[in-house]
């Protein structure tokens, strides 16, 4: 058990291959829990919040608060990760950097994206795939939580549509519709409780 603060997932899974352990890292942070499974000092799968596969497992590697536990086990894990650990943990440091640097450009955490002009007839599965989802304003996370291709893959994708004038930035907040101010909503909270369908039993 520790404190991600003094031992980094990175570092922490580098260590766990090297002794070739096999069981199950589990990781508690403030965005939610995940889990990284090993056979053998191995990564075999990983699980995140919704994601699963090598899209958590970045995800979890870029996670610096947070604890951690390991349970010792020789389980026959689900195996989503056929990736060597060494290229992996390689591979997801240098994402980490690149989706850092992608989402400041896109606006960060809060930047909202919408649809602006239509594609092209011969637009690739994924550029088809982000302008479908982005059809209903969606904040940079939500889009990332929606799509089960890669991080930095989606925000590359995105960065090319945006500088095409496929999608247009929102200002901030504009996913999110304001009923009513701060102050008043259990105002409105108590008037919709009182409105009933007619002919139907319970409240609308």
């Amino acid at each position: 058990r520790g404190d991600l603060t003094q031992l980094g997932v990175v570092d922490l899974l580098q260590l766990l291959s090297m002794n070739r352990r096999s069981g199950a890292l589990t990781i508690a942070t403030a965005r939610g829990a995940g889990e990284v499974r090993l056979r053998d000092g191995e990564i075999v799968d990983a699980v995140f919040r919704r994601q699963e596969g090598e899209k958590a497992l970045f995800r979890l590697l870029a996670e610096q608060e947070g604890s951690f536990a390991f349970a010792s086990g020789n389980e026959t894990a689900l195996r989503r990760i056929e990736v060597p650990t060494s290229a992996l943990l390689l591979e997801g440091v240098r994402q980490i950097d690149e989706v850092r640097q992608l989402r400041e450009q896109l606006g960060g955490a809060e930047a909202a994206l919408t649809t602006h002009a239509d594609l092209p007839g011969d637009a690739a599965p994924l550029e088809q795939e982000i302008f479908a989802t982005l059809e209903t304003p969606k904040s940079l996370d939500d889009l990332l939580e929606e799509l089960g291709e890669s991080d930095l893959r989606i925000l590359q994708v995105t960065h090319r549509l945006l500088e095409r004038g496929h999608l247009r930035r929102l200002s901030e907040g504009a996913t999110r519709a304001e009923l009513a101010e701060s102050d008043r909503q259990h105002l409105l909270a108590a008037l919709l409780r009182r409105l009933s369908r007619e002919g139907f039993g319970g409240t609308a």
